[in-house]
């Protein structure tokens, strides 16, 4: 399986669960109706703690949530990321996110 990640952070002075409503709402509808018919599943994540923490001897990452949508190859992972640019940015995107990066990683499970 191959999924595609999309990293967000918020606009300052945006209510992150405000946002994340609002992010839930649209973006499980648009997972539904099916804008990307090659995907298999999707999940939305909000961080809810940040490692290390503030003031930590790392650089802290400034991630509000990631969504990742999961493709059996490739080839569809890479048609899907091309039909997500072009699309026009929605309210979430509009009113509450500052940057959006997408990445595609190819998965491999470990039995522990």
């Amino acid at each position: 399986m191959v999924k595609l990640v999309s990293i967000f952070n918020l606009k300052s002075g945006v209510d992150p669960d405000e946002a994340y409503k609002v992010w839930r709402e649209k973006h499980t509808s648009w997972a539904k109706d099916k804008m990307l018919p090659e995907a298999k599943k999707c999940v939305i994540n909000r961080l809810i703690h940040k490692y290390p923490p503030a003031g930590g001897m790392v650089a802290e990452f400034d991630i509000f949530g990631y969504e990742m949508f999961w493709f059996t190859d490739l080839a569809s992972a890479l048609k899907a990321a091309g039909r997500w640019r072009s699309a026009q940015p929605d309210e979430f995107l509009a009113k509450f996110i500052k940057t959006c990066k997408m990445v595609i990683v190819e998965e491999e499970n470990v039995k522990l």
